[in-house]
């Protein structure tokens, strides 16, 4: 640990992090998002976190899949994160030890993951300890959890990590770098994990940052979110208006035909990368 890291990781979670009380929450910066996933997932395996099923995403981003296949072998279940029901419905049937979800998938489907709902229903039916790690790169600010698990008497421990490639560094892209936070059980151990694991995250590399700066951040994820719908929109009237052309569809989860746009249309942002099928 080293004081610029300290105040940058400070800095995140007072501008970053929306609670009313935040004495609780820990925030440790890492080398890369890949970082604080492996910090994560050593810490789950070695402290045998994993005392039942472990419920995975079905799209979450490949490599951290790929791991968790690997990791867990025979004990995890995988479910598209579109299947609110059947996650809830496995949440009360299976209960798992460990769920892994991203809130927006980096995927060709875009699925805006309903983790609210989720949340609820750990936080209602969970009889066990039982760890929710999200992938919040996708998201970011826009995606705030802790008021659904905050003081409630739950057994529901909350860890949630971020890539600091993507809106983070506001276009420059001078180094990597990952953050990640949690909330309840002994989640204060991954500290450790990161210092035994070398994930830290360098001084040099802190330098390389800009001081998180939650208004400038919201202005440009607003204005991706924008840009994305203005081109989304334009290519999918596009495709309607050329039937033999190449393409079936735009896929964006602000568009009316995404199967995510019920959740999307009640939220300022809609992710900034749209696919062409």
């Amino acid at each position: 640990q080293h004081w610029d890291a300290y105040r940058f990781e400070q800095a995140y979670v007072r501008t970053h992090i929306s609670g009313l009380i935040k004495f609780p929450i820990h925030v440790y910066a890492t080398t890369s998002g890949m970082a604080a996933f492996t910090t994560i997932l050593n810490y789950l395996i070695l402290e045998k976190k994993a005392t039942g099923p472990v419920l995975i995403g079905e799209s979450i981003w490949f490599e951290n899949k790929l791991l968790l296949q690997s990791a867990f072998a025979n004990n995890y279940i995988t479910i598209p994160q579109s299947q609110t029901q059947a996650i809830t419905d496995a949440i009360i049937q299976q209960a798992p030890s460990i769920i892994f979800l991203d809130t927006l998938e980096n995927s060709p489907d875009g699925t805006l993951t309903d983790i609210l709902t989720i949340i609820k229903a750990l936080v209602t039916h969970a009889t066990k300890e039982t760890y929710l790690v999200i992938d919040n790169t996708c998201l970011s600010l826009f995606f705030q959890p802790l008021r659904y698990i905050f003081g409630k008497r739950s057994l529901v421990r909350l860890i949630v990590f971020e890539s600091l490639n993507k809106y983070h560094q506001f276009g420059m892209d001078r180094t990597t770098g990952g953050i990640l936070w949690h909330y309840g059980g002994d989640t204060g151990k991954l500290f450790d994990y990161r210092i035994h694991l070398g994930t830290n995250m360098p001084d040099s590399t802190v330098a390389s940052l800009p001081s998180p700066n939650r208004i400038h951040l919201t202005r440009r994820l607003l204005r991706h979110s924008r840009n994305a719908h203005t081109l989304s929109h334009s290519l999918q009237q596009w495709i309607d208006t050329h039937p033999n052309s190449p393409f079936t569809r735009i896929v964006y989860p602000g568009l009316a035909n995404h199967p995510s746009y019920e959740l999307t249309k009640h939220i300022r942002f809609h992710g900034s990368f749209f696919t062409i099928e």
